[in-house]
């Protein structure tokens, strides 16, 4: 009797042990469990944060683009508008009776 007290003991220390195991590596897995979560989370949060930093440039880009565009509408239009001018000038120039004139020869006045 003696002897079957000390196996059921000694099986019970082994599964005190195994239990104790099983606790630690229960534990292990949960805090890895838990570091991939966190760390499948931070990937996500640096993904949004790169997306939103592509967004931004590729939005600075563009108002840049759309900034140099505005500028050289803005010259084309003033040398059309001084073009224009010139011409306006030119036609009133050649309108005027003394620009018809020769200067050695004028027209005699009626």
């Amino acid at each position: 009797m003696l002897a079957a007290q000390r196996a059921l003991d000694g099986e019970l220390s082994a599964l005190r042990r195994r239990i104790e195991t099983a606790r630690t590596q229960r534990i292990q897995a949960e805090r890895i469990a838990a570091a991939h979560r966190e760390r499948k989370s931070a990937a996500r949060a640096l993904e949004e944060l790169r997306e939103r930093a592509r967004s931004s440039h590729a939005a600075g880009l563009e108002k840049h683009d759309n900034a140099a565009l505005d500028e050289v509408a803005q010259r084309l239009a003033a040398a059309r508008r001084a073009e224009a001018e010139d011409k306006a000038e030119g036609a009133s120039r050649s309108a005027s009776p003394a620009a018809d004139q020769d200067p050695g020869h004028p027209r005699p006045t009626p």
